[in-house]
């Protein structure tokens, strides 16, 4: 009778042993993977695309990025809703997208910030992010291929022309706000050399890098490519290259990663 009361105490322990194992191993399944970013990647990447472009403008430059040891989660490519205009408002907008974008990604990555690389207009909507809609606070590390900073004659019309409405808002002041700089205050050259400005800087963390063509048709002249605390490289490839070539793509990576 002791035997079987004694089996009877093993068999109910068995039992609420192997019941809360399997309680465990459920609630691990059922809870929600959350990606977090691996040794030796800072942050989560974002790709922004120019006018007329898309998400696949950037399925080069990624590609080398999962070749080099990035994982997939951790680069993001999306296309703006109206790609096609440069009229008034359409910076605004796009970085309005951007914002919802960056706010998207830190959430799913539980990164605090992110870098973002981008192309032509989109490095004009990516600087409104950062000036105007809170993005000093969530960017690292912005880096710009071929941007009309201050404008082009290349087109006619439009927010890209020099010295438009959007353009003197968006350069009025600190071009690189959040930037380390040796001065805070006072009176700052233009890089493109018509003047200069008085303007307070705003100090941070952030790493601010331009890549510009000197044979560029596109951005003219090609100085507007250029940012008043920026890093400042120059090459000599078209301007639909920039994206795809592997020079252009060690600079990101390098800018990313400092």
């Amino acid at each position: 009778m002791k035997n079987l009361k004694l089996l009877a105490i093993v068999a109910t322990v068995l039992f609420l042993l192997v019941l809360l194992t399997s309680f465990v191993v459920l609630r691990d399944w059922l809870r929600p993977t959350i990606t977090t970013p691996p040794p030796g990647v800072l942050n989560p990447v974002l790709f922004v695309h120019g006018w007329m472009g898309s998400s696949n403008d950037w399925i080069w430059m990624i590609d080398k990025f999962l070749s080099d040891g990035w994982p997939r989660e951790m680069l993001y490519a999306f296309t703006f809703s109206h790609p096609d205009t440069f009229s008034s408002g359409a910076n605004a907008r796009n970085a309005g997208e951007i914002a919802a974008w960056v706010d998207q990604i830190l959430a799913e990555t539980r990164a605090e910030k992110v870098d973002l690389v981008s192309h032509s207009m989109g490095g004009l909507s990516t600087r409104y992010y950062v000036k105007f809609l809170g993005g000093i606070d969530k960017v690292d590390d912005y880096v710009c291929l071929a941007s009309p900073q201050h404008g082009t004659t290349w087109v006619s019309s439009g927010e890209c022309v020099p010295d438009s409405a959007f353009l003197e808002n968006l350069n009025d002041g600190d071009e690189t706000p959040g930037g380390v700089l040796p001065d805070t205050e006072g009176w700052r050259d233009d890089p493109v050399g018509q003047g200069g400005y008085n303007g307070a800087h705003v100090p941070g963390n952030i790493t601010w890098t331009t890549i510009r063509s000197n044979k560029d048709p596109n951005i003219l002249p090609p100085e507007s490519a250029m940012l008043d605390g920026a890093v400042n490289l120059e090459c000599e490839l078209p301007y639909h290259d920039l994206s795809g070539d592997e020079q252009v793509y060690e600079w990101v990576k390098a800018a990313i990663k400092g």
